[in-house]
């Protein structure tokens, strides 16, 4: 008997339930008709895609006028420096144009210090101020995007072997 009772409450909560579903179908259908046209195609782009970085920041010569992948890290970030020893490793036997800026205001003197000692000298560095993310739009270290020749972003993605692996896809198609 006590299982004919939680089998019909089941089913009445089971009803109840898809009543409510049926009445909120139309109005989550009405906000994603709202939402900007740019999700339905896959996602809104990022701010930096476009942009001339090379008038945000000098590039150094050897990633001038050749696609490369460009890296904004912090020293106080151990993401960043997992990226950067991925980037090593993927970097042996194929050179991959790339250089990483590093945020050196208000970072914490030992951090900087064991970054520098760490990758100078192996990956091409070069410092940026810490205030230009927040004008970038970027919100976390570490910030890794490919630009074109020109220096124009094309591709804002992470991990950065991810991004290793398309540069190479890419060349081989050219």
């Amino acid at each position: 008997m006590l299982d004919v009772i939680i089998v019909f409450l089941l089913c009445g909560f089971s009803v109840i339930m898809l009543f409510q579903l049926q009445k909120s179908l139309p109005q989550l259908q009405a906000e994603v008709a709202s939402l900007p046209e740019e999700i339905h195609k896959g996602g809104l782009q990022h701010p930096m895609i476009g942009v001339n970085f090379q008038v945000v920041l000098p590039l150094p010569e050897h990633v001038q006028q050749r696609p490369a992948l460009v890296m904004l890290a912090s020293p106080d970030c151990s993401v960043c420096e997992s990226e950067l020893i991925d980037w090593l490793k993927a970097n042996e036997y194929d050179a991959v144009p790339f250089v990483c800026y590093y945020q050196h205001e208000n970072i914490d003197e030992h951090n900087l210090r064991v970054f520098l000692d760490t990758f100078a000298g192996r990956v091409p560095l070069q410092p940026y101020p810490g205030h230009l993310d927040h004008r970038l739009g970027i919100e976390g270290s570490p910030f890794v995007f490919m630009i074109d020749s020109n220096g124009i972003v094309h591709r804002v993605q992470r991990p950065l072997r991810s991004l290793v692996k398309y540069y190479r896809q890419m060349k081989d198609r050219v």
